[in-house]
């Protein structure tokens, strides 16, 4: 499986619908984290777009990939109820890659 590829340096925006045998949760009141592993541990913000529809963004600005490695990463996010509970996303794979083209004038 090749992966998502994401060149470093360019906004990464993914955005996903957390879904149970087809259907969207209600996350509300659930905290998200997320994670990328690979050459690197890499936190990315995670932010309810519709929490009740369970609509979910996973986000990093170029200013936050400045240490940012090329290379092969997993990527999860983890849910926490307001009880504790703890649920992890299948995980998927992300591919970073340096770009070639860098601060044009």
């Amino acid at each position: 499986m090749s992966g998502y590829e994401h060149k470093i340096g360019a906004t990464l925006d993914l955005v996903g619908r957390l879904t149970l045998a087809g259907q969207a949760q209600d996350m509300s009141g659930w905290t998200a984290r997320c994670q990328m592993r690979g050459p690197a541990v890499i936190e990315l913000d995670c932010i309810w777009l519709d929490a009740a529809d369970g609509l979910l963004a996973v986000r990093a600005v170029p200013a936050a990939q400045t240490d940012w490695r090329p290379g092969r990463y997993g990527i999860d996010v983890e849910l926490t109820s307001p009880s504790g509970e703890v649920l992890i996303s299948s995980s998927e794979q992300l591919v970073l890659l340096t770009p070639i083209t860098r601060g044009l004038p």
